[in-house]
């Protein structure tokens, strides 16, 4: 065997060491990264989604009410596995000001439903999130909040 066979031999193998040594770890962390990250955004899209559909409910009849409410603690749950302390916290707090509100709304006509106004931790809610996966591309509360205003005027079309 040459010297030069022997070189790129040992050349080779000590690719295959580098790769399977430090090169294949650092992409699984990665790709570890990714998917939790992934996971995320669908337990933040879902809980959004659950919890706009249970403050937009519309009726107090307990099979519709029953199913929202269940879905919204599943989504909750599934942001717990994810989501920081700070969005936990305010989550709670838009869920239990929601509840609030739909109690308002069973003791009132339909009419007067949008006279109880907009839930004030929705805008530190979606904030929060935003940062949480955004980081500093964040929008800010007064245009979280003019989006907001948008829908509730849609709302009030209907």
């Amino acid at each position: 065997m040459s010297a030069s066979a022997l070189i790129a031999a040992t050349i080779g193998s000590g690719t295959a060491l580098f790769i399977a040594f430090v090169a294949y770890p650092i992409q699984k962390r990665r790709d570890r990264r990714l998917l939790v990250e992934t996971e995320r955004r669908h337990a933040y899209r879902r809980f959004v989604t659950e919890a706009v559909g249970y403050s937009r409910i519309r009726t107090d009849s307990g099979s519709e009410l029953e199913e929202t409410i269940r879905g919204l603690a599943s989504a909750a749950h599934e942001l717990a596995l994810y989501a920081p302390p700070e969005v936990m916290r305010l989550a709670k707090n838009y869920i239990y000001s929601e509840t609030v509100l739909q109690a308002k709304k069973s003791a009132l006509p339909k009419e007067e439903w949008k006279n109880l106004g907009h839930n004030p931790h929705e805008v530190q809610m979606f904030t929060a999130m935003r940062k949480d996966l955004f980081g500093d591309k964040d929008l800010s509360n007064d245009e979280i909040q003019a989006f907001l205003r948008l829908e509730i005027l849609e709302e009030d079309k209907t």
